[in-house]
Order: structure tokens, then sequence, then C-alpha cells
């Protein structure tokens, strides 16, 4: 549980229509991108809470943990009147301070720091279990001043059909308009959050694989996605959808990618937002974690082609099944063979024809 957001001290117990957790780690000052972005949403009259969950595990590099110090210290100079962060990017950080100022009666701020045993999976169980406590809370708190005993029941009808929870990765860059219409999508037409990525930068030590790693990360993404199973942040849903319908095992890699597609699963629709997003490498299972091993098979770190098991599970999922996607199992098996037997030359060229083929998804 983090009390910062079930038990709040500085704002009222009852969720707003709009909660957005942020997980960070190893970020820096990078951080400040998707903070503009929030900031700078048309939002109408509708009011959303940001959370900013720093997170490391035991075992984090210690570059990772200074990149959460500096993000902290960004964090909290920006909403919390902190000291000025010594930092290349001080006008941008401060001109973030004074649109917060202009923007505060819109906007409520957590920022969370926690070491995680579990990382990403752990930072969306306790984000979802918090909230929901949150909410509880405020029934409580209804009750206790005298009201009838049905109505901590409504309030909480009403908060978990008209609130939503929001996951965004600390790189994504939303567009005005984004939050507000996850808003309502989800609510007015009971539908879940997934963004649809356009990979537009790479980040790796590696400059020779740079756009070869590219194509095979925007290919992968693809092949999930022409199934219906790529469910990259933007993640949302509404509270009551989380609540009955949120099961998270956070000691499975990639655990946090699960609750979705069990939803979408149970007859959930998918609403679409389109994100532009920087994959940078990363140890955590994530999407950056999964391009490190492609780099390092690719250079001949990995040995063995199945320890890609992210690759292997879209295989299967053509293997699976049939109709419904742009992409025949021959095409997935062969872009993927010129991976395993590390053709680089070709990859770029068989990828692109095969992401010409890409459908739009409403």
């Amino acid at each position: 549980m983090v009390e910062e957001i079930a038990a709040p001290s500085n704002y009222p117990l009852r969720p707003l229509p709009i909660n957005v957790v942020v997980p960070i780690y190893n970020s820096g000052e990078t951080i400040a991108g998707t903070v503009r972005s929030v900031l700078n949403s048309s939002l109408g009259d509708l009011r959303c809470e940001i959370s900013f969950f720093v997170n490391e595990l035991d075992n984090s590099p210690e570059e990772a943990i200074k990149n959460n110090d500096i993000s902290l210290a960004v964090l909290n100079y920006i909403f919390l009147d902190g000291d000025m962060v010594d930092t290349p990017f001080k006008s941008e950080i401060n001109e973030l301070r004074h649109l917060y100022m202009e923007q505060r009666g819109g906007f409520q701020v957590n920022i969370v720091r926690r070491r995680l045993r579990h990382g990403l999976a752990e930072v969306y169980q306790r984000s979802i279990s918090s909230y929901l406590k949150r909410l509880w809370n405020y029934a409580e708190s209804i009750s206790e001043t005298g009201g009838e005993k049905s109505v901590p029941v409504k309030e909480i009808d009403e908060v978990e059909t008209n609130s939503i929870l929001l996951f965004l990765d600390d790189d994504i860059i939303l567009k005005k308009d984004t939050l507000a219409n996850i808003y309502l999508n989800c609510v007015e037409n009971n539908s879940l959050s997934v963004g649809r990525l356009n990979i537009t930068g790479i980040v790796t030590p590696n400059q020779e694989l740079k756009q070869v790693l590219k194509t095979i990360m925007a290919c992968w993404i693809e092949f999930k996605e022409a199934f219906g199973l790529n469910v990259s942040p933007p993640r949302g849903a509404t509270l009551g959808a989380l609540h009955h319908n949120h099961r998270l095992a956070i000691t499975e890699d990639y655990a946090d990618q699960k609750i979705f597609p069990q939803l979408h699963g149970k007859g959930k629709k998918l609403y679409h937002t389109d994100i532009d997003t920087i994959i940078a490498e990363s140890d955590i299972p994530s999407n950056g974690y999964f391009m490190k091993r492609i780099r390092r098979y690719l250079e001949g770190e990995i040995v063995d082609f199945r320890e890609l098991k992210c690759i292997q599970n879209v295989l299967n999922i053509y293997r699976d099944r049939k109709g419904n996607s742009s992409y025949t199992l021959q095409d997935v098996a062969d872009f993927f063979r010129l991976v395993e037997e590390r053709k680089i030359s070709q990859i770029i060229p068989v990828g692109a024809t095969l992401l010409a083929k890409k459908v739009l998804y409403c």
C-alpha cells in the first residue's frame, strides 16, 4: 500500500475523474517531457491527479539510482517548491514550475519513491491497490458523518464508474486532447485505453545497430498489434474495471503487461491512442529490456535464440491463431529467422516491407 495515494494529507479522499500514475526509473531530467505534455493537456472541466512513482530494484545499478535522485529533485522543484536542480535543463525545468503554478487548479500531485522487489509490476499492483483503498477510505468517511448505510455503496459505484486510472511510461509525450479522449472512451464506451506506439528513437550503446533494433522492435510491436495483443501505455481503465477484474502475479516477468489483455479477454473494447516514444535499453522487464537482449544476441553475447522468449511468444500466437491479421505465420517466421541468423543487412528492408502492410485500427 502507498499511503501518499491511499490516504493523502493534502487532498480530498475522493478520487478525481482522471488519475495518472507515471512509473519512473533511470530517467533523470528526461521526465520533463512527459511532465510538460501532461500539464499542457486540455481537460475542460475534468480534474486530474498525477502520481509520479520513482522506483528501483534492490540491485539497481548506481547510475539508475543517481538518475532517480535527479528525477525526484526535478519533480520536487516543479511541484513542491524544492531547491533548483543543478542541470543543463534549468530553464526548461523552471518553465515547468511556472506552468504548474498556472495550471495547479486542475491538478493534484503525489510524488512517491519506493525500492521494490518486483519492479514495474509491483508499481502497478501497489498503485491499483492504493487507489481502491483510497476509494474505500472515502466511502468510510461518508459513513462516519452520519449518512445512510447505502450511501457508501452508491458513492463507490459512482466513483468506480466515473473515475479512471491511467499508467503512462516516463518517456511518453501526450497530445493536448489525449487525456480527455481516453477518459471519455473509458467511461462512456466502457473501453480500455492502450497505446499504439510510433518509435521515434532508440537509445543503445551500439550505434551501428540502431536502425536494425528500431526495425525489429517496430515489427515485433506491430505483429502483436495485428491480433489486438499489444497493450503499450497509456494503459487505462475505470476503477470499477480494475476493482472487479484485477489479478496481477507480480513475480512473473512482464506481469504489468498481462492485466489489460485479461480485461480485453473479458469483452472490454480497446481504445487506441497514437503515441510517439523513444525506447531506451533498460535492466528491468520492459520494451527497453527486450531490446537490450536482442542487441546482445545480435552481437553474439547471447548465443541461444530461444532465450528471446518474447519472440517465441509472438511466433506461438501466429501458430495458434488464424485470421484477423495482416501478417501470416510465414511473414513473421521469415522475419524472425533473419534475426535468428543475424542477417543484419536484410532486416531493415524486409521489415520496411512488412510495416507497409500496417493496418489502421479504430
